[in-house]
């Protein structure tokens, strides 16, 4: 049988420690831990608060890990935007290394506006993909 896992963003008003306990008490396999959880992300995200709750919790590993999305665009128009969405998704993989998790979830982006894609759209996304794989090869 499959493992089940559920999204730490159901938790978001908890903190860490509590959304472990809570899913581990509810008899899921393992969790998707979003990076977004607000008292983890609010925080600076303390590495050291999630390595613990893992380590407390080894019937939940390995975890996946979610990359930054809410208000986030790495396929944006702007370039901004999409350089600092690019920038906390390849630091997800980075985190997620350093913590064992087993995957990292990312989300692709949007247009900018209800169009067809163009050719520049195509080249923002083939760029960030290229920056996933190379943070995904240098872990």
């Amino acid at each position: 049988m499959g493992r089940f896992a559920v999204s730490t963003m159901f938790f978001h008003e908890y903190p860490c420690d509590q959304i472990f306990d809570y899913i581990a008490g509810s008899g899921f396999d393992s969790l998707e831990f979003w990076v977004e959880t607000p008292h983890f992300w609010v925080r600076g995200c303390p590495e050291d608060e999630l390595s613990d709750c893992i380590a407390s919790h080894p019937e939940l590993s390995p975890i996946t890990v979610h990359a930054p999305s809410l208000d986030m665009n790495p396929c944006s128009i702007n370039p901004r935007v999409a350089a600092i969405s690019v920038e906390y998704a390849i630091e997800a993989i980075r985190m997620a290394e350093r913590i064992g998790a087993a995957l990292v979830t990312v989300h692709p982006g949007r247009r900018t506006a209800k169009r067809e894609p163009s050719a520049p759209d195509y080249t923002r996304f083939e760029a960030y993909v290229a920056g996933l794989r190379e943070a995904a090869e240098e872990t």
